[in-house]
C-alpha cells in the first residue's frame, strides 16, 4: 500500500496513475477525502500535511509512499508565498 500525498495535483496524480499501472494499491491523500478526479482504483483518505493531528489513519497501514512537498505554501486564500520569499498574487 502507498500513500501519495498531493493525489489531485499534477505530479502526485501521475505518481496515482503509474503505482496503479503497476499493480500497485494507492492510498490517495486529499484533503477532504472525496478523491474528486482521481481513478477509481484508488482509495481517497482525508488529511492534510499542515495538520499532522489528521495524519495518523491516512498512515495506518501503509507500507511506503512517495513524498513530495510544495516550494510554495498558502497564507490566505487566492495568495501563495514562496517560502521564504516573497508573495505573488496568482489570482
Amino acid at each position: 500500500m502507498f500513500l501519495v500525498t498531493g493525489a489531485t495535483g499534477n505530479v502526485g496524480g501521475e505518481v496515482v496513475r503509474a503505482l496503479l499501472d503497476g499493480g500497485q494499491q494507492v492510498r490517495a491523500l486529499t484533503r477532504d477525502g472525496r478523491g474528486q478526479g482521481l481513478p477509481p482504483a484508488a482509495n481517497p483518505v482525508a488529511g492534510d500535511l499542515d495538520r499532522p493531528d489528521t495524519l495518523a489513519g491516512p498512515l495506518d497501514g501503509g507500507g511506503a509512499g512517495p513524498f513530495r512537498r510544495s516550494a510554495y505554501g498558502r497564507d490566505r486564500p487566492g495568495r501563495h508565498r514562496r517560502r521564504g520569499g516573497a508573495g505573488a498574487d496568482l489570482r
